[in-house]
């Protein structure tokens, strides 16, 4: 025999499935690459004897620490594909929450873009760690792109001296 309060959890569990059923909500669909990042996740909860889904976010937050030497990009999928999996579950999102941003915080070191005067870099230091990944990314694609330009800029210049009649004195 259930008790009165197993009854009551087991009619909200049916009353929130049937709301999330009413969603429309696009799926995320996963690629081999996002399988494996979430292959990994699961790995790391099974050995640790916690659940993946849903995933608490210490679980999470403990998980991209281990991850301390992947890539910055890498670290921003995998999180992505963990929050995509909450999703197409109409479960809660265990990324958007301050211990994983914390350990991402530690972990990236994530500075705001030199040009930005010291008001703006306090701003920029309130937005989510993802949008600040994002930022500075953008940042440093912009540089190269600029960096690249001002070297094409030189090699034009210099050819272009080459091929002008030289004075003679």
């Amino acid at each position: 025999m259930t008790s009165l309060g197993e009854q009551i959890a087991a009619a909200h569990d049916r009353n929130e499935a049937a709301l999330a059923q009413s969603l429309s909500a696009p799926k995320a669909e996963f690629d081999a690459d996002a399988l494996d990042r979430l292959r990994h996740f699961a790995d790391f909860c099974k050995e640790r004897g916690v659940r993946p889904l849903p995933a608490a976010p210490g679980t999470v937050a403990a998980f991209i620490r281990s991850l301390a030497h992947w890539a910055t990009n890498d670290i921003m999928d995998v999180l992505s594909d963990i929050e995509a999996l909450h999703s197409n579950n109409n479960l809660a999102n265990p990324i958007a929450t301050a211990a994983v941003r914390s350990v991402l915080e530690e972990i990236l070191h994530i500075a705001g873009p030199r040009n930005w005067s010291k008001s703006e870099r306090l701003l920029f230091a309130a937005l989510p760690i993802e949008v600040r990944a994002i930022i500075q990314r953008r940042e440093k694609m912009d540089s190269n792109a600029v960096r690249k330009a001002q070297n094409l800029a030189a090699e034009l210049k210099q050819k272009l001296e080459a091929l002008q009649p030289k004075e003679v004195k």
